[in-house]
């Protein structure tokens, strides 16, 4: 019995500092750009963001946002931006919402796709996606 305690705290442990790992793995400052494909509408823009201690700050880009983010899995990111906005955009354009991610050295890639249902716009079910490419300063 002793052992199974102590294996699930072992586990418990290891996994919690998996994900302050992948955390820290998005610490730093990005460049890059913000592609969007959805409705028709074809965005490449210049982007800059933020990270540090779970919170994000896009200082640069196609809509700016700030916000809080976390690691939901190996590699799915949450990001909950904090702003007030108006009615009359795409908020999928902001940085919120759940992406894929991948990490590889400097770089980091965010995806979010889009479905029908999630925006009102969009004419297809499939082909929306909207993806960050980032490299660390």
């Amino acid at each position: 019995m002793k052992q199974t305690y102590l294996l699930l705290v072992f586990y418990l442990l290891l996994t919690a500092c998996e994900k302050d790992q992948s955390l820290r793995n998005f610490e730093g400052n990005y460049n890059g750009i913000f592609n969007a494909s959805s409705y028709g509408l074809k965005i490449n823009a210049p982007t800059e963001i933020a990270f540090a201690n779970g919170r994000f700050t896009v200082n640069e880009g196609y809509k700016l946002g700030s916000g809080t983010y976390k690691i939901i899995s190996n590699n799915v990111v949450e990001f909950k931006d904090e702003n007030y906005w108006t009615a009359e955009f795409d908020w999928a354009l902001l940085l919120s919402g759940e992406y894929d991610y991948k990490i590889n050295g400097n770089n980091l890639v965010l995806t979010k796709r889009i479905t029908k249902s999630s925006c009102f716009l969009c004419k297809e079910t499939n082909n929306n996606s909207y993806q960050y490419k980032l490299k660390k300063k």
